[in-house]
């Protein structure tokens, strides 16, 4: 790469045009291509850097012949030129409101030597979410016990299409029991463990960048079985 001087996601600016970042890819996610739930329009990810901080990045599927056998959750990437610009969607996973993007003119190379933490984790408490202290749309980490689990369900969206959905209720070692909704692949995931021969009698769920929504923290992106 041209520039192999790392910038820390701290001292990202959205003048800067060359400039490589070192990060883990510690979450995932594909959206799909309205109209055509077999087609990936777009991969989202969240990266952290070793300092331990977090910026979510972007690949469109017009790049995934460059980009996409790179983009491998818990891989570390030397990534050149990517781009910064403000994050326009409604629910900011990171927090932050900018996020990166690969492009034409980005380049992406795996590396095996890291010194930042393999994981990173901000726990709320359940007490918290009900009490309102936490703002709506906020990401936020969680860990629960499965009280009950609900049959997957199909519902509608609002632009017609239809998502995949499954409610649960957590309680923490507390007893303050919370409700969480897990979306799509989260859900069918869930309800494929939840349903299998081989699950646990005792199921614990780790919630990494959960999100609050009025009174329910709602999965969105990242789900630990243990």
């Amino acid at each position: 790469m041209a520039n192999n001087k790392i910038t820390m996601f701290r001292s990202l600016d959205a003048h800067l045009t060359n400039y490589t970042i070192k990060a883990k890819i510690i979450s995932l996610w594909h959206k799909k291509m309205n109209g055509d739930e077999k087609q990936i329009y777009r991969v989202d990810m969240v990266l952290m850097d070793e300092e331990g901080s977090f910026m979510q990045c972007s690949c469109l599927n017009k790049l995934f012949k460059r980009f996409l056998k790179h983009l491998v959750v818990d891989d570390c990437l030397l990534i050149y030129k990517p781009s910064l610009a403000k994050d326009t969607t409604k629910i900011k996973v990171t927090g932050k409101d900018q996020k990166l993007s690969l492009y034409p003119f980005s380049s992406v190379m795996k590396i095996e030597n890291w010194s930042g933490p393999r994981y990173y984790f901000r726990f709320t408490d359940f007490k918290s979410v009900l009490t309102k202290k936490v703002p709506a749309n906020t990401p936020i980490d969680f860990l629960g016990y499965v009280v009950v689990s609900y049959p997957i369900e199909d519902v509608d969206k609002k632009d017609g299409t239809k998502a995949k959905r499954m409610n649960l209720t957590l309680k923490d070692l507390h007893d303050t029991k919370i409700s969480l909704t897990l979306w799509e692949n989260y859900a069918i995931e869930m309800s494929d463990y939840m349903n299998g021969k081989d699950r646990e009698d005792h199921v614990v769920l780790l919630v990494h960048f959960g999100t609050k929504k009025l009174a329910l923290p709602i999965c969105l992106k990242q789900v630990v079985y243990s």
